[in-house]
């Protein structure tokens, strides 16, 4: 196979600090350069007309530029991604959607149906060329809604079809680094699994941007879905605190950078917002030491500080190092063989697929680290388990994380919160009582499995 890296797409991206998959250029800067005065196709002559007819108000300055090239295109080659066997082959290779697909086929038809939308995705995809710049305008996106006594269904699925045309670059790349191919299949799999979520949620099929920004991390070859677990290359670790390993092997957690509440855990989290007696928590070089205030295992951090010689202690992780992120999905059960399985078949892979990629630990932020649940739950509970792998630290918190990955809908009283389950019957007594469960972080080191 050839390098990708020798294709038109631009395969590493060095000041991302990590892998980073453009799409193939199906707009050049030529064509744009080309186009850029004359006029645009005979169905929209100004993006304003464009945007009026869906009821947009908002949308990046630079898609004027994209405009006249993108029309050109529609009217050359309609809207390629909502073809009927294009999608088709794009199942059938990555098997995007074994239970989804006539929903998608049936999306993709209304799409078709309506010019207005076919160009709007026709942008949305140019936009997409340079990732750089399609995060910094996220604020201008605006998904258009259908009308009132409209099909909806087109308007709510939009962004799922902006993924298959990535999908083969992102492959290329993977294939390139000898990545198995189920895991591959698997990866592209979570479009799907977001579908349904989002079903889940709202109790209709929606597919929205936030869906397709969170996505992209599979096209872009960021996260590789690897047994129970969606691991991401994280080129830079984003937590507040450095870790020092004592010579007899002994771990020391400093917060370093975060202001905390007086109470040890993050300022600013439900609960902890007064700022009396709140500080700044620092690590200090000292010379022969490290100063700092040492993390306890219930997650806060301790007021008085902790010294730590020099001679006796090293440096093992601190902010921008690189990690592996783990995420969790719902659909497999999250018991301790299982999880620890996916974390030896990561550690396999990245050996094997990314020796180029020194990652210190592996790291999770997420409301199953939070120290609280120990005395919620049964000892031997599947997430009491998993989370007694990690090392947790203090991290800003919403305290809003379990209303979207346990009880799914929001509700407008506590009071209305499902008990159909043990976990749900505590966090709901928990919640009752005004207390919250909180999202921080949490480490582990690949030579603790």
């Amino acid at each position: 196979m050839k390098n990708p890296e020798t294709n038109a797409f631009r395969v590493w991206t060095r000041a991302a600090g990590w892998c980073m998959v453009d799409l193939k250029k199906c707009f050049t800067g030529e064509e744009i350069r080309m186009h850029a005065d004359q006029s645009a196709s005979k169905l929209y002559q100004q993006l304003s007309d464009l945007l009026n007819e869906l009821g947009i108000t908002k949308c990046p300055a630079r898609w004027q530029t994209l405009f006249p090239v993108v029309m050109d295109r529609f009217s050359a080659s309609g809207c390629p991604p909502v073809a009927e066997d294009t999608l088709r082959q794009a199942d059938q290779q990555f098997r995007l959607f074994p239970t989804r697909l006539p929903l998608i086929l049936r999306g993709a038809a209304l799409i078709r149906q309506n010019q207005a939308l076919s160009c709007y995705l026709l942008l949305l995809l140019a936009a997409l060329e340079d990732r750089t710049a399609f995060y910094a305008e996220w604020d201008e996106l605006e998904q258009p809604q259908a009308a009132e006594g409209e099909d909806p269904l087109a308007f709510d699925l939009l962004p799922i079809y902006l993924l298959p045309p990535l999908l083969p670059a992102a492959a290329a790349v993977w294939q390139a680094r000898q990545v198995p191919w189920n895991i591959i299949q698997r990866s592209f799999s979570f479009i799907e699994i977001s579908l349904k979520l989002h079903e889940r949620r709202v109790f209709k099929p929606i597919f929205d941007l936030h869906d397709l920004r969170w996505n992209l991390n599979f096209a872009d070859n960021r996260i590789l879905r690897i047994g129970r677990f969606n691991m991401e290359i994280k080129p830079a670790f984003p937590g507040r605190i450095q870790v020092f390993r004592h010579r007899d092997g002994r771990l020391c957690t400093l917060v370093d950078d975060l202001r905390l509440h007086r109470s040890g855990f993050a300022l600013g989290s439900p609960g902890y917002t007064d700022e009396d007696g709140a500080y700044l928590a620092v690590v200090n070089d000292e010379g022969t030491f490290w100063q700092g205030h040492a993390v306890l295992k219930d997650g806060r951090a301790e007021e008085q500080t902790t010294a730590l010689p020099k001679n006796d202690w090293q440096c093992v992780l601190r902010r921008d190092d690189p990690v592996i992120s783990v995420h969790i999905p719902h659909d497999d059960p999250l018991t301790p063989d299982i999880c620890a399985r996916a974390y030896r078949e990561t550690q396999a892979l990245m050996r094997t697929c990314y020796p180029d990629f020194a990652y210190k630990a592996f790291i999770c932020f997420s409301w199953l680290m939070d120290p609280q649940l120990r005395q919620l739950l049964r000892p031997n509970s599947n997430i009491v388990r998993f989370q007694e792998r990690f090392h947790p630290f203090p991290s800003p918190s919403s305290g809003r994380g379990i209303f979207r990955f346990v009880f799914e809908i929001e509700y407008e009283r506590l009071e209305d919160l499902p008990e159909n389950t043990s976990l749900e019957r505590a966090l709901k007594k928990h919640y009752l009582a005004g207390r919250y469960i909180y999202e921080p972080g949490g480490f582990f080191f690949p030579d603790e499995l």
